[in-house]
Formats: structure tokens, sequence, C-alpha cells
């Protein structure tokens, strides 16, 4: 007895029969590990990074939260911190910190560019501060973790002076732009650079560059700049004091020059006038102001000091002007 079909004949095999099953499952499968990876990929970067930031003494750095872009090639760090690991101090906060870089390089040692940026930023100077430098420096770690190029994009930085009993604030900067090369978080920096521009929240723009040069064994920064179109009260507030100077101008230039030794920076801010007044205070009286005119003799710079914090040291530039004469006294004539 034959077979009766109905409707053409013998129906044909469909061709491809199983491999479009096998199209579906590979599909669903891709999706669904896609899926997983972008829910547990940030977890994941966000405890290696926590992991990577700590040592035997606690956290040098950590970060609550990322965020990653694939696509974009991006990681947003959220509420990072850098603090002292034994003290738990801070020494940079940011509520957000984003990061541009090959994503393929995050679980290396080096990086060939980054590119970092946040609305704001917070730098804590204090001595914690440049013990974790210290420390940094004279680290010994077997994996070096290095970055060719940074560039660094961010809206306001606040510069804030931390003591023990308080707090204050010595400069925003706003719309700051920062270049750094060569950089080396856990050995030695030998031809480290940087370039820093900026505009002052008080007005005026500030620029500053440095390099890493080595002196008798010591690595050491040598760093220059200028401040343009600033205002005087700037000066004030470094000091943390009104300064016994006033100027005929509402607006200075000043050149900077500094350098790092033995953990601490010293340099001095020189501002470009040719004369100021001194101000003296009398109590019950009214403040003596005495004017000078500057030479090539008697010149006028601000030298200061960063350590525990910064120290404007005027006192010496004060007395010099004050007790500066001319020619000598008609008493000192007569002795000779």
């Amino acid at each position: 007895m034959r077979d009766l079909y109905i409707g053409g004949g013998q129906r044909k095999a469909k061709k491809g029969g199983v491999m479009w099953k096998l199209y579906l499952f590979l599909f669903l499968f891709i999706i669904t590990v896609g899926g997983a990876l972008k829910i547990s990929a940030p977890v994941i970067v966000e405890r290696w990074l926590n992991q990577r930031g700590s040592d035997n003494s606690g956290f040098t750095y950590s970060v609550r939260e990322v965020e990653l872009s694939l696509k974009e090639g991006e990681m947003i760090l959220k509420d990072l911190k850098v603090f002292h690991p034994k003290s738990n101090e801070e020494l940079l906060k940011t509520s957000s910190l984003k990061l541009r870089m090959n994503l393929q390089e995050i679980f290396n040692t080096s990086a060939s560019r980054v590119e970092v940026s946040a609305d704001q930023l917070n730098v804590f100077l204090s001595n914690e501060l440049i013990s974790e430098i210290n420390r940094m420096k004279d680290i010994k770690e077997n994996e070096n973790i290095y970055f060719a190029l940074i560039q660094g994009k961010f809206s306001q930085v606040n510069v804030i002076e931390k003591k023990i009993d308080e707090s204050r604030t010595l400069a925003r900067l706003v719309d700051v732009n920062l270049e750094m090369k060569e950089l080396s978080l856990t050995s030695i920096n030998k031809s480290t650079e940087f370039n820093l521009t900026s505009t002052l929240s008080t007005g005026g723009e500030m620029k500053l560059s440095g390099k890493v040069s080595q002196e008798e064994e010591e690595n050491s920064w040598n760093i220059e700049g200028s401040l343009k179109e600033f205002s005087p009260e700037l000066l004030n507030r470094l000091a943390g004091t009104q300064l016994p100077f006033s100027f005929n101008e509402s607006a200075l230039n000043a050149n900077i020059v500094a350098r790092s030794d033995k953990g601490k920076v010293t340099g001095e801010i020189v501002p470009d006038i040719t004369r100021l007044n001194l101000i003296i205070e009398r109590r019950g009286y009214e403040p003596q102001v005495i004017a000078r005119a500057l030479t090539d003799e008697l010149t006028f710079s601000l030298p200061f000091t960063i350590k525990e914090d910064l120290t404007l040291e005027y006192e010496d530039t004060f007395k010099k002007l004050k007790d500066y004469r001319k020619y000598p006294s008609v008493a000192s004539l007569g002795r000779n």
C-alpha cells in the first residue's frame, strides 16, 4: 500500500533546520552573557581597583562605584578618595572622576595615554600629603604602575590647607588643564614633566611647568611659572594674614620659581612692580605708610615653603625694605 500525500506530493526536509536553532542559541547566549558582563564588569573593576589601592596598612585610594562604557572607552569612578594609609587623612577627593583610556590596558600596570576629567577636585595640602609622596617615591614594587601621558581637565580645583584644628582654601583654580609625561607611581621618576594652566577664581591666570632632575643622587622637581593679572588679595590669602604691603596696581603680574628638596618645596613669588608701600601698624594711631621705589639693588620677592603647610616668608623682605637706606647716615660718616 502506497502512502498518500495531500497538497502536492512528498514534503522536503527544510535546509539548515539544525543551524538556525544553533544560531538562535548562540544569539541568546551572547545577549545573556553580555548582559551579565554589563552588570558585573563595573563591580569586578571596582573590587580590583580597591584591592590595588590597598596595602598592609589600609587603603591608599578607594572608589565607591564604577561605571564602564566600553563603546566610549570610558570609566567613571564615583566618590574617589586618596588618603594616607596609616592616618586615613584625606589627600584628594572628588565625587566623580572620568577616565578615558584603552580599556584593554585597565588591568595592566602601564598605559600609553589616559585622559582624566572631573567637575570638582579637592586637593588637601598637609604634612600627610608630603609624607605620602615620599612613601610612594621610596617604595619598591615588583610591578611598576606607569603612564606615558596623562591629560587632565578639571572645571574647578580647590587647594585646601588642612591642619589639626582648622582648614582654609588657599586658591580656587578654574578651567584647569594638566599634562603629565612619563609618570611612575611605584618607582623613581627620572624624566617626569608636567604643564598646568588655569584661571583663578578671583581673576587672573596661572601657568606652571615642572621637570624632574637628578642632583647628587636625589631626584627633585624644578618648577617655573607665572601669574597674570591677579588680584593682590591672593597674596594675603596665601599668607593667611594681611601682609604689611600695599601695591599701586589693582592687578599684578608675577613669576614663580620653586624646587623640591628632601620632602619640602621652596621657592619665591616675584611680582613685576617698580614700587610698593610698606604698612607699619601703630597702636592707637593710624598705620604709617612708607613708599619704596624698587631698583636693581632694592628688590621685592616673597619666598615660600610647602611642607606641613604653605608658609609665605615675608618678614625678612619687610625688614630689608623698611631698613633700606640709599646713602649712609651722617653719624656713620663721622665715625669713619
